[in-house]
Parts: C-alpha cells; sequence; structure tokens
C-alpha cells in the first residue's frame, strides 16, 4: 500500500524579498554584535569616575546640552543596550531567512523601535545643533574677528543639519517600508508553519 499524500502540502514560493532583507539584516548586525561586543569590553576601562566627576560640575555640565549629559551619564547602559539590540536583530535575522514567524514578527518589531530611535534622535542632533549656534552667535557679538569663521561654521552646521534630517527620515521610510512588506498576505504565507 502506498502511503496517502496530504493534499495541503503546496508551500508559498520563498520570495527573494525575504531572503535579501535577512542576508543584509544578518551581515549589518553580525558586524554591528561584533563591534559593540568589542566596545563593551572596552569601556571596562575608561576612567568613568573622573568623567562623571567632570559632570558632576556645574559650570562644566551646562556647556553640555541636556540629552548628551543623559546619554554620556549612562554610556555602559547605552552600550550594552545598543549590543542586546545587534544581537537580538542578528537572531531574528537568521530566523527570517528560515521563514520562522516568531522572526518575522520580532524583527518588525525591532525595525519600528529602529524608526522611533531614528525620528527622536533627529530631534536630539538638532537641539545639539542649535545649542552650537546660540554658543557661536554670542562668541561672534563679543568678537568680530571671529565672525566669517563663524558664519562658514554655521553653514556647514547647516548643512549637516539638513543632511541628517534627510538620511533620518530616509531610513525611517525604508524601514517602514520593511515593514509594510512582511506584514503583506503574500509574505505572511511564506511564514505559515506546516506539518512535517
Amino acid at each position: 500500500m502506498t502511503a496517502v499524500q496530504p493534499t495541503d502540502t503546496q508551500v508559498p514560493a520563498r520570495s527573494s524579498f525575504v531572503t535579501v532583507v535577512a542576508w543584509i539584516f544578518m551581515v549589518l548586525s553580525g558586524f554591528a554584535t561584533f563591534v559593540g561586543a568589542l566596545q563593551n569590553l572596552m569601556i571596562r576601562s575608561m576612567p568613568f569616575d573622573q568623567f562623571n566627576t567632570i559632570l558632576q560640575d556645574s559650570t562644566a555640565a551646562s556647556q553640555i546640552p541636556g540629552p548628551a549629559r543623559f546619554m554620556f551619564s549612562h554610556f555602559q547602559l547605552f552600550v550594552l543596550v545598543t549590543f542586546l539590540f545587534s544581537l537580538l536583530m542578528f537572531v531574528s535575522s537568521l530566523g527570517l531567512l528560515r521563514r520562522r514567524n516568531w522572526a518575522r514578527l520580532v524583527f518588525m518589531g525591532l525595525l519600528v523601535l529602529g524608526i522611533v530611535y531614528m525620528i527622536a534622535g533627529l530631534f536630539v542632533q538638532q537641539s545639539f545643533m542649535s545649542s552650537f549656534n546660540t554658543s557661536f552667535g554670542a562668541a561672534t557679538q563679543q568678537d568680530s574677528v571671529f565672525r566669517a569663521t563663524t558664519d562658514q561654521f554655521r553653514s556647514m552646521l547647516t548643512a549637516m543639519r539638513v543632511f541628517m534630517i534627510v538620511f533620518s527620515l530616509g531610513i525611517a521610510g525604508l524601514f517602514g517600508w520593511i515593514v509594510a512588506r512582511l506584514s503583506s498576505a503574500t509574505v505572511r504565507a511564506e511564514f505559515i508553519p506546516r506539518a512535517a
């Protein structure tokens, strides 16, 4: 007697979109995980006690913008979270390549977090750049010799701000497009668990 074959054995074709996205993010997050591991090892030898003392000084702390002051005071935690984020992205990219549904959901969640991070980082960058403009404006009014140099520096800052806006919104848009494609019905069909 021959074994009865199940009628629902049709497996959807694996799309090249999922495969390419999985490989790209595996390579990027694998490299980021390696760099993050090295950073976590290196910061163990940094003199954070001296740095925290500088941040406690009111005159030195007033020169540093609030978001940057917060990041510097929690630098070790920031590096650790970045490493864990990269590691989770690597694992979910590997699962995405193997068409695991949990990996698709985790991957999409990480991309949404990436969108939030890019937009929040954009506001932090812009406030940081604004503090530079304010401090250089005060210096220019006091000393006219540096006015030409300050104007060139302001032009460079403006160009950097525009580039950061375009870059951050472009990456956020790309992540949003990937999330939309991964949540589409055709891609979801690749991740439906089937009996062996």
